[in-house]
């Protein structure tokens, strides 16, 4: 009674401990190996791990966001919506929703396109690929909750004034030119001004047959007809 013979287990739970024992060695065991083993995407390729220690934007990240992803996501061209040269922009993310999940790195698409583990999709698609300490950089950056400190108000406010979008319009002064009478309006003055600079003289005027050429083709493409060149030279 109270005992299922030498391969059983005693009512009283003798085995427990012994149970618990061999949990505790494999446990033991394989901590070292799951400690050491590279993360690896859902498409099963190996990431590399993040760099250890602080990673600061504006000298880590934005060099390489500068010199290898903003030909694509800059200031001229969103390829997909996307924007990787402004906080706000990089955050929201592109068509197809957010790149950059700040804290987890192995689940955000920035991270999973740099290391090619898409579809064996690798960004930027000219060039060499990203070195894996940029990744790993990248990655550490992430994980750290993506920092990206805003510019100060002041750089801010010098950025806007300095573009040419918010120069006030003024009119300027046409220059004086030595054959002014091939001027016929104020902006013949500044094309005569740099024609006599590089010591160039004016193409005379086209003959009437040739203007109506070139009018023709502007507007529909294809020469006129011998009615339409006649009837323009009559028009006098």
């Amino acid at each position: 009674m109270g005992t299922e013979g030498s391969g059983g287990s005693l009512a009283g739970g003798r085995r427990e401990p012994r149970r618990s024992t061999f949990l505790l060695r494999f446990a033991a065991a394989v901590a070292p190996i799951l400690a050491v083993a590279p993360c690896f995407s859902a498409d099963g390729v190996s990431l590399p791990e993040p760099v250890a220690g602080p990673v600061r934007f504006l000298e880590d990240i934005e060099p390489i966001f500068a010199d290898r992803c903003q030909a694509c996501h800059g200031a001229q061209q969103q390829m997909n919506g996307l924007r990787l040269d402004r906080r706000a922009e990089a955050l929201r993310g592109g068509y197809a929703g957010p790149v950059i999940l700040p804290g987890d790195s192995a689940g955000s698409k920035l991270i999973l396109m740099v290391a090619g583990a898409v579809d064996g999709k690798v960004m930027p698609p000219t060039g060499k690929p990203l070195k894996d300490g940029e990744v790993a950089l990248l990655r550490a950056w992430v994980d750290q909750g993506a920092d990206w400190p805003e510019p100060a108000a002041e750089e801010r406010a010098g950025a806007a004034t300095d573009h040419w979008a918010f120069t006030p319009i003024q009119r300027p002064q046409p220059p004086e030119v030595t054959g002014a009478a091939w001027v016929r309006n104020a902006i013949d003055r500044f094309v005569l001004a740099r024609l006599e600079s590089e010591g160039i003289e004016p193409s005379p005027p086209a003959a009437r047959s040739t203007l109506v050429r070139r009018l023709s083709f502007d507007l529909t493409g294809l020469p006129p007809t011998l009615a339409e060149v006649d009837a323009f030279l009559a028009d006098t």
